[in-house]
């Protein structure tokens, strides 16, 4: 199914997107909020797409938890005065989130937008999960954007758990 193969091989590309490389705290907030900007836009897309109640449901998740998250962030940036920062990391992630949702939006067919949507949000929250452990967390230095980092690895590790579950009904 060819739907299948397109969040498998943008996984494969964007893994480099968390390669090793400095990251200060400033990019960091900026990775983080174009993951969430890039999260809401495709649950939003979703709302306007699906006829899956547990797609729905799903999306509804992604829509919410995901500008909460922005919030928190952004508070934080502001607190601090922080104007986030672009990188090479929050680069290819806004390119990985733009290719994945032209590439659903050229999907026709609810059910095969389903699988594709749900094949997509567990390739990105394994993306992510990755990232934050081996990347944003251990190089944050400010203790409250740690902690919020490590929050919200473990909201991504539940979003990737009722992706899986999700994805295993379509």
């Amino acid at each position: 199914m060819k739907w299948r193969i397109l969040p498998l091989l943008a996984l494969a590309f964007s893994i480099s997107a968390f390669a090793a490389s400095p990251i200060n705290d400033a990019q960091i907030t900026k990775v983080i909020l174009t993951i969430d900007k890039g999260e809401s836009d495709l649950g939003k897309l979703a709302k306007a797409t699906s006829k899956n109640s547990a797609v729905l449901g799903f999306a509804d998740h992604m829509i919410t938890d995901h500008m909460k998250s922005e919030q928190k962030v952004t508070n934080l940036a502001k607190k601090l005065s922080w104007t986030p920062l672009d990188s090479e990391k929050s680069k290819t992630m806004k390119a990985d989130g733009d290719k994945t949702k032209t590439d659903l939006m050229s999907l026709k067919d609810p059910k095969a937008f389903d699988v594709a949507y749900m094949d997509a949000m567990v390739a990105d929250h394994h993306k992510v999960l990755k990232g934050m452990d081996e990347v944003l967390i251990p190089s944050a230095k400010n203790e409250e954007l740690k902690a919020i980092l490590k929050s919200k690895r473990d909201t991504v590790a539940m979003h990737l758990k009722h992706a899986e579950e999700v994805q295993g009904k379509l």
